[in-house]
């Protein structure tokens, strides 16, 4: 008897797994759990294709459409990918069809902007008598993306306006994965020519630097400079970016150190020889650059920009002279022969070319990371004098170099 109540026990629960997979799968799809890409896909288009399947027909003419477009809740990066993915359906269903005569979508641009509707108002207007009026057409759709509260799910509704009547003639809504949908829209956008003409975008970047000056052999370099970069991407498009940086480095170098040089039977210390060497101390540098990348896909979220900026580098430094003695009693001591100061302050500017290949990860996210490595060149080299009872020389430093960058990135 016990045997039979568990092959009964084993029976039921084989029969009710297939059911409680598909009532599992069915869950993740209401709930907007995320799914495989190509369901998604099709999830979108069924959709799309549901909207306009019910226009109705005008006695076996072509049906007067005219898609308004989308108003965007949150006009992020990933809502503006599903934005012209779904507009793209649209366009190129209704295009494609037989059933529909569609109105030039530049005169509809010029109505809305007569209105002052824009993305920001479109759907949410509530104006659609005074919109049916001005493009005196059959059926006006318009649509509307917003993220729901908890930001998993895109809520897309999109309704179709009687323009004879000027009152909507039905609305349908459809709630899916945010996070897979954007990678499908970016995945359906490299597939069209669209994918190159998304709209501009604004992304600040926050990070470090470290940067490793070549010098001329007359300085001793001690080790690199860190600092501070800040600045303000600006995208035209997926590959296209413009970029402005703010950069402040500060020197952990210590001082540059000249060449020794002798000044034989030096009249100030009795006919000894003594030993002059000047010691210049770079303290830090601000540098403003405007650049251009180039936008590279690689794999995965890993995208290659190449750029190049051009600049204008500030350099603080302060300048030493040391002088001593060869007779140990004399001791040495700082002298520098100037309004008879011993160290004096002073600034160096110069252009510079900056050449960089940025590796970044998750670019089209909201936040993304990134690793850059470059070379200054600066186009003028560093000079300062000196002269002292009738000694003299010209100090000239190479300031160009190595540098690598990294930080983040955040777009509205």
């Amino acid at each position: 008897m016990k045997n039979r109540i568990s092959f009964i026990i084993i029976c039921i629960v084989f029969g009710l797994l297939p059911l409680s997979s598909v009532a599992g799968e069915k869950l993740l799809t209401l709930k907007g759990a995320s799914v495989s890409p190509d369901r998604l896909q099709q999830q979108i288009d069924q959709f799309v294709r549901a909207v306009i399947q019910d226009i109705p027909s005008e006695n076996g003419k072509k049906a007067r459409v005219v898609f308004a477009g989308f108003e965007l809740k949150d006009n992020d990066r990933c809502q503006k990918n599903i934005h012209h993915t779904m507009a793209r359906m649209l366009s190129s269903y209704l295009d494609g069809s037989n059933r529909f005569a569609i109105m030039d979508q530049d005169e509809v641009e010029d109505i809305l902007d007569d209105l002052d509707i824009d993305e920001d108002n479109l759907y949410s207007s509530k104006r659609e008598a005074e919109l049916a009026k001005k493009l005196q057409t059959g059926y006006i759709i318009m649509g509307r993306l917003a993220a729901s509260e908890d930001g998993k799910r895109e809520v897309v509704k999109i309704k179709v306006v009687d323009a004879a009547k000027g009152t909507v003639l039905y609305e349908r809504e459809s709630q899916m994965d945010r996070k897979s949908l954007g990678t499908v829209s970016e995945n359906y956008l490299q597939g069209n020519d669209a994918y190159n003409y998304l709209p501009p975008y604004l992304r600040l970047t926050a990070g470090m630097e470290y940067y490793k000056p070549v010098t001329t052999s007359h300085f001793k370099e001690e080790s690199g400079d860190i600092g501070f970069s800040a600045g303000v991407v600006y995208d035209i498009n997926k590959t296209h970016s413009f970029q402005g940086l703010i950069n402040l480095s500060l020197s952990t170098s210590g001082r540059y150190v000249y060449d020794e040089r002798i000044i034989d039977d030096d009249p100030n210390m009795n006919g000894t020889d003594s030993t002059v060497r000047s010691a210049i101390d770079f303290k830090r540098a601000f540098e403003y650059l405007l650049g251009y990348g180039y936008i590279f896909k690689s794999f995965g979220k890993l995208y290659i920009r190449p750029s190049i900026f051009l600049g204008l580098a500030y350099i603080r430094y302060d300048y030493q002279h040391l002088y001593m003695s060869e007779d140990i009693g004399s001791g040495s001591y700082l002298i520098y022969p100037v309004d008879g100061k011993v160290q004096k302050s002073g600034s160096f500017s110069s252009y510079m070319l900056n050449p960089t290949v940025d590796l970044l990860y998750d670019y089209n996210s909201p936040i993304s990371f990134y690793i850059s490595v470059g070379y200054k060149y600066f186009l003028d080299v560093f000079q300062d004098t000196w002269s002292y009872s009738g000694q003299g020389g010209t100090y000239s430093a190479i300031m160009s170099g190595y540098l690598m960058r990294c930080g983040v990135g955040y777009y509205f």
